[in-house]
C-alpha cells in the first residue's frame, strides 16, 4: 500500500486490510494464534507497530501508536478507515506528489451522479 507503484490497487488493499484489522478486532478468531499470554489484538498491534516503527523512522512512537490505535478504532466503518489510511500516506509522503489514484473511487461516484 505504500509502494507508490501499486496506487490502483488502493481499494482493494484497503479493503483487505480492513477485513483483516475487523476479524482481529471483534475476536473473530477466540484462540490465541501467536503467543498464549497476550491476545490477538495486542500481539498484531505490537507488530504492526514494530513493522511500522522499523520501516519509517523518520516517524516517532507517539504518531505510528495512534495510527495503529485508530485502525481498529475505525474498523467498523470503511470510509473512515480508508481516510485514516490516506492521512498515514500523506504523512509518510508516499503520495504527496500524485495522489489522484488513491481518490479513483470517489471520483467515479461523482462522475456517474
Amino acid at each position: 500500500m505504500t509502494d507508490s507503484f501499486h496506487k490502483s490497487g488502493f481499494k482493494l488493499q484497503v479493503e483487505i486490510l480492513f477485513s483483516l484489522t475487523q476479524i482481529v478486532e471483534i475476536g473473530l478468531i477466540s484462540e490465541n494464534l501467536f503467543d498464549q499470554n497476550i491476545s490477538n489484538k495486542q500481539y498484531t498491534m505490537n507488530y504492526l507497530l514494530n513493522l511500522l516503527k522499523s520501516a519509517y523512522q523518520h516517524l516517532n512512537h507517539i504518531q505510528i501508536e495512534t495510527f495503529c490505535i485508530a485502525l481498529f478504532n475505525k474498523c467498523y466503518e470503511i470510509q473512515s478507515f480508508k481516510i485514516l489510511i490516506r492521512d498515514f500516506l500523506v504523512l509518510l509522503k508516499s503520495f504527496s506528489s500524485n495522489n489522484e489514484e488513491i481518490f479513483s473511487e470517489e471520483k467515479n461516484v461523482k462522475i456517474k451522479n
